[in-house]
């Protein structure tokens, strides 16, 4: 799975903040909610559907079934039987009256919520982007000279190999020298460089370092350590809320 896909769930779900009420109230949008609902998206991503379609429907599947509510249960999608990791219908397999959607699952979403939210589901399951995603391939995450080398000569785009080899020499001289190697090469082909490029090239070179500089803090860890931990606890909740397996010392 291409991990700009990722990138862009995690993106488009974020910018949808500010429909919160409260923060704190029932089916609000947190920040752990929010990367429960990309790792829902992940999971059905990386199942390998054969076809756009079924791809298609497993997403919309964690969307309805974490927009119902006791008024408007939408568990049409979700898999029916004695075994479903769905509480509705595993309830009604088993002929009892469905439990409230009431702190049933971590990842729900209010009615206003999920109004807001749909549009970006609409646009992650466009036909054009699920197409590149049946196979349910991976990236690494480290290859950033690759995402570099992409950024001057996108992969997906036709162009000859002169254009793919000059991207390449800018971007892997880039990559380790930052804005000099351009400057070096600009020179080489005869072509002056001018007082105001070199400083902009300076001044970017600046913001990239302070950028990884602060990546690598303590504070900036932290966070992504709290972040992880998050998700994790907001899974287990998933789970437990869901009848599912969990955790117990002991207790398997």
């Amino acid at each position: 799975m291409c991990r700009s896909v990722l990138v862009l769930v995690f993106g488009t779900l974020s910018q949808q903040r500010g429909t919160t009420l409260g923060g704190r109230k029932q089916g609000s949008l947190t920040q752990a909610k929010i990367a429960l609902l990309q790792s829902h998206y992940k999971k059905a991503v990386a199942s390998k559907s054969a076809t756009v379609g079924e791809l298609s429907k497993k997403i919309w599947t964690t969307f309805y079934h974490a927009s119902s509510t006791d008024c408007n249960p939408q568990h049409h999608l979700c898999p029916t039987g004695t075994r479903s990791w769905c509480f509705y219908n595993r309830a009604l397999a088993f002929g009892k009256d469905p439990p409230s959607h009431k702190n049933r699952s971590s990842s729900s979403i209010s009615p206003h919520v999920a109004e807001k939210v749909r549009g970006v589901y609409e646009r992650l399951t466009a036909p054009e982007l699920l197409q590149r995603c049946l196979k349910g391939l991976t990236q690494n995450a480290n290859e950033a000279i690759h995402s570099t080398i992409w950024s001057r000569c996108p992969k997906h785009l036709f162009a000859g190999r002169r254009r793919v080899e000059i991207a390449t020499t800018i971007a892997v001289g880039n990559f380790n020298s930052g804005s000099t190697s351009l400057r070096e090469l600009t020179e080489e082909c005869g072509c002056g460089v001018g007082k105001i490029s070199i400083a902009h090239g300076l001044k970017r070179d600046f913001a990239r370092i302070k950028r990884a500089e602060k990546a690598e803090t303590v504070e900036a860890k932290r966070r992504r350590v709290d972040m992880a931990r998050a998700v994790t606890v907001a899974q287990q909740e998933f789970l437990a809320a869901e009848g599912g397996p969990s955790y117990i010392s002991g207790g398997f």
